[in-house]
């Protein structure tokens, strides 16, 4: 680890200035105000934004990392949030990869799509699909 980097909840990340992550990402050639909606406004079109976007895992990974607001790696911040939420006394991992898969079972399994569906357009097995879909009912 280089002295710019900073670890924080077992992430590696660069501080603001001399970032270059976010060069070429697609947000930056879109209007920021979509990406903080106002209260009631639904983020769809942003988070369809950032699913199509190169460094999602890197764009969430500091939105976990710095308490960001808005629309940030394809999630909200409510879910982002939820994402952070530990059993007391237990540290908080973070798996941004991990994290943006199982949000995109949780949303499209919301939309209705069977475990098979969801798993062909995520990119993983059924057997994945079925138990993110277990964890947040147990949750």
């Amino acid at each position: 680890m280089t002295s710019t980097e900073i670890p924080v909840a077992g992430l590696t990340t660069r501080p603001a200035t001399g970032t270059t992550w976010r060069d070429g990402a697609p947000c930056g050639q879109t209007d920021p105000e979509l990406f903080f909606p106002e209260r009631g406004t639904n983020p769809r079109t942003a988070i369809a934004i950032c699913m199509t976007c190169d460094v999602r895992t890197r764009c969430l990974e500091w939105a976990l990392t710095h308490h960001e607001t808005g629309v940030w790696g394809g999630t909200t911040e409510r879910e982002r949030r939820r994402m952070l939420r530990t059993t007391p006394g237990q540290p908080v991992l973070l798996d941004a990869g991990r994290l943006i898969r199982d949000h995109r079972i949780r949303r499209l399994t919301a939309e209705g799509l069977t475990a098979e569906e969801v798993a062909a357009q995520v990119g993983c097995h059924s057997r994945t699909v079925e138990r993110v879909r277990t964890q947040e009912v147990a949750a």
